[in-house]
C-alpha cells in the first residue's frame, strides 16, 4: 500500500501514527518513505480541520471522525452483498458439556474424621448421612478410642467429594476428561490430602460402590491402612455387620 493511501486510512479510523526521530541504538537505519504531509494527503474542510484540532474544557482532544470522501469510500462497506468470511468451527461451549457429562461416572462421598487417626468414608450418592447413621460412626469412633487410643479424645468433622466436579462451568467441564480414570486420581488425591491434614492412619470404606474410585496401593504406601466393609445402612439393621467391622477394626491394631 502506497504511503499516501495508507495516510489516508489511518486518517479516516482516526489513528495517529508515530515514527521516532532518532535513529534507535542497534536498530537498522529507517528507509525513507514516498510520504506527503498528512493534511495534504487528506482533503478536509477547513471548518472541519478546527473542529478536529480543538480541545474542549476537559482537556482530551476529540477524535477526528471525519476524512476526505476517497478515504471514506474505501472504508465502506456493503455488507449486505459481501460474502460473509468462513468462520473457523469452534466446539459449542454449551451443548458439548452435557455430552461429556453423560459418559462421566457419577457418584458422591463423605468423609468422616474422628481426630484418633480413624476415618470412615461412606458412599452419600443417594442421599446424606442421616443423624442415626452419623451417631453410630460415632459410637463406634468412641469404642475405638477407649480400647487403642485411651490418651485421645474423639472429633468429628466431614469433607464431601462429588464427581463431576459440582463447581466447574460447562466450558470447564465440556474439555475436561472425567472418565473413571480421572475420577480415580482426583477422590484418591483428596483422600490422601485429607488424610495428611487430619493425620488418618485407618480408612474404614463403607460400601462396594466406592471402591473401583480408590488406588488402595497410593494409600498404603502413604501409611493408609484401608478396611472395607457393608454400606452404613447395612451397619445399621445388622447386628452381624457390626460385630464383623469391630473384629476387622482391632485386626488393624495387631
Amino acid at each position: 500500500m502506497q504511503g499516501t493511501v495508507q495516510q489516508q486510512y489511518l486518517k479516516a479510523m482516526g489513528v495517529h501514527s508515530y515514527v521516532p526521530r532518532f535513529q534507535l541504538p542497534g536498530a537498522l537505519a529507517s528507509e525513507q518513505g514516498n510520504f506527503i504531509p498528512a493534511s495534504a494527503a487528506v482533503d478536509v474542510p477547513p471548518r472541519q480541520e478546527q473542529q478536529a484540532n480543538e480541545v474542549p474544557a476537559g482537556g482530551v482532544a476529540r477524535v477526528d471522525k471525519q476524512a476526505s470522501a476517497a478515504a471514506r469510500a474505501a472504508l465502506d462497506i456493503d455488507v449486505s452483498s459481501a460474502a460473509a468470511p468462513a468462520r473457523k468451527a469452534e466446539p459449542s461451549k454449551i451443548t458439548d458439556a452435557p455430552a461429556a457429562e453423560s459418559s462421566a461416572p457419577r457418584f458422591g462421598a463423605t468423609l468422616v474424621d474422628t481426630a484418633i487417626g480413624l476415618m470412615f468414608l461412606t458412599d452419600t450418592s443417594e442421599a446424606d448421612l442421616s443423624a442415626a447413621e452419623k451417631r453410630l460412626l460415632a459410637n463406634i469412633a468412641k469404642a475405638v478410642g477407649r480400647q487403642f487410643a485411651e490418651e485421645s479424645t474423639p472429633a468429628f468433622q466431614a469433607s464431601t467429594f462429588s464427581w463431576p466436579m459440582p463447581n466447574a462451568g460447562p466450558l470447564v467441564k465440556g474439555r475436561m476428561a472425567q472418565g473413571k480414570a480421572e475420577a480415580r486420581d482426583a477422590f484418591t488425591g483428596f483422600l490422601l490430602s485429607h488424610a495428611e491434614r487430619w493425620r488418618g492412619s485407618r480408612l474404614v470404606v463403607m460400601g462396594e460402590a466406592l471402591e473401583a474410585y480408590i488406588a488402595a496401593d497410593h494409600l498404603d504406601r502413604d501409611g493408609l491402612k484401608v478396611i472395607y466393609h457393608s454400606d452404613v445402612r447395612a451397619l445399621m439393621n445388622r447386628a452381624q455387620e457390626k460385630a464383623q467391622l469391630w473384629q476387622k477394626l482391632c485386626a488393624s491394631f495387631l
